[in-house]
Formats: structure tokens, sequence, C-alpha cells
């Protein structure tokens, strides 16, 4: 049950040690790949990974033939470590030729290996370059996802020495997506309002409830405001165009501008 059926999204490896085929194989291995947006460490999962000691892969090809869409020709879903290390390299190079032609010089920064995470202002320079357009910063995710994806599928080996320079062009691009990240949010506002809706409508009780009711529908509805007035009409727009031409990182304060009103 553990092995094939059981409902526990937290299980992430699984090792063979006895032989294994047919849809006993395909559960196994869907069941260690199942994904889940519950975290542990704040890390989601995104996939899984087998340990075959009894080379039970030699039966992945047939199990494909019968249980998945395909021929002979079905490309097994797993992959040698070595070549899981040329599609992150071949991930890593896209990512970088996407950001050198936005304007982005990740290369250049991940160039001088002693000071990556030195100057962490251009950093900051590279997310306002994406926040400009929400087409970038979407794309630009895409990369990133693939490139962390591979990079989980290629532990342990890659945490190795022979493998720094691999480790830090991922953790420039995952750093890179944390600092933009940090600046936008996700979050569904209508969705959040009509849940609160929902839990004022269940939790309010009213004594007398008929009392209440005739006390309502005489009531009088007056808008009472409290709090600082804005006079639109008395602010200086000329002045805010020159302030926010000398602001270092427009697109930044854009997205803080954004994330506030969605906020309210």
């Amino acid at each position: 049950m553990w092995l094939t059926g059981f409902d526990a999204p937290t299980l992430s490896t699984l090792y063979l040690d006895k032989p294994m085929q047919g849809h006993t194989l395909m559960q196994t291995i869907a069941r260690a790949n199942r994904v889940t947006s519950w975290k542990i460490n704040e890390v989601e999962k995104c996939n899984g990974e087998i340990v075959d000691y009894y080379n039970v892969f030699r039966n992945m090809k047939l199990a494909l033939r019968d249980y998945a869409q395909g021929g002979d020709e079905t490309e097994p879903p797993v992959k040698e470590k070595a070549e899981l290390f040329r599609l992150l390299d071949d991930a890593i190079e896209q990512g970088l030729a996407f950001c050198h032609e936005k304007a982005i010089s990740l290369r250049e920064v991940l160039n001088d290996s002693n000071n990556v995470f030195k100057n962490i202002a251009k950093f900051n320079w590279f997310a306002d370059t994406l926040l400009a357009n929400d087409e970038w910063r979407k794309t630009f995710n895409v990369y990133e996802n693939t490139i962390s994806s591979l990079y989980e599928a290629c532990k342990p080996e890659i945490m190795g020495c022979d493998n720094r320079d691999r480790v830090r062009q991922v953790a420039a691009f995952q750093y890179l997506r944390g600092v933009i990240d940090s600046l936008v949010e996700h979050k569904d506002i209508d969705a959040i309002s009509r849940k609160i809706a929902e839990l004022l409508d269940e939790s309010v009780v009213v004594d007398d409830a008929k009392a209440f009711e005739t006390r309502l529908n005489d009531a009088e509805y007056q808008i009472i405001q409290k709090g600082k007035t804005w006079d639109l009409s008395k602010i200086n727009i000329d002045k805010l165009h020159e302030e926010f031409k000398q602001a270092a990182y427009k697109h930044i304060e854009i997205a803080d501008l954004r994330a506030f009103l969605q906020h309210k």
C-alpha cells in the first residue's frame, strides 16, 4: 500500500531491491513522482527519485508499451545522470541567453567567480528589468523552474567539488527569482474577500432576529469619514513626475505599488 497506493505526498525517494514489472512498476514510478504544493523546509515537491538496486528499469520500456501511449520507441522517463547534467547545462545556457537578450548581464556576473553576490544591487537592476514586462518575468520563471528541477534531479552527484560552477549558476538564477518573487505578491484578493464574507455569514448570530429585521428596515444609512483625506486635485503631478524620473528602480517601485493596491 505504501509503495503504490497510499496518499502520502511527502514520499520523495523509493529504493527498489526486488523484481517489479507491469502495472506495479508503473504505479511505483507514479507514486514517487507525485507532486504537491505542500512544503517541507519551504520547498515544494516537484519530482521524485528512485534508487534501483535490482535493475528494475530494464522492464520500464515494456511497461510503457503496455500501460502508456506510444510504441516500442517510447522514451523511458529515466535518464542517466550524465544526460541530466547535459540537460542542466543546456537549460542554464538557454537561461543565460535569454537574460543577455534582455540586457541582463548575469553571465558577466557569474564570470567574476569571487564576487557573484558581492554587489547585490546588480540583482536589483536585473529584477527591475524583468518587472518592466510581465511576459519577460514569466518567461524567466519558466527558465528558472526548469533549471531548478534539473538541478534537484542531479543530486546528490552535483554536490561534488567538480560541479561548483554549475551550483553557482543555479544559485544565481534562484536568487534572482527570489528577488523578483519578494516584490510580486500572487494573491487572489477576490477569493479571500469571498471567504471572509462566507465566514461572517456563518458566524454572525442575532438575538431576536424579527425585531432586528424591523429595525434594519427602518434604519438610515450614513457614510462616516474616518482617517486622512487626500485631495487628488491638489497633488503636484509635475513634481511627482520629476521624482519618479530619479528613482533608481522604477519597475520595482511600480511592483511595490501594485502589491499595495492589490492588498488594499
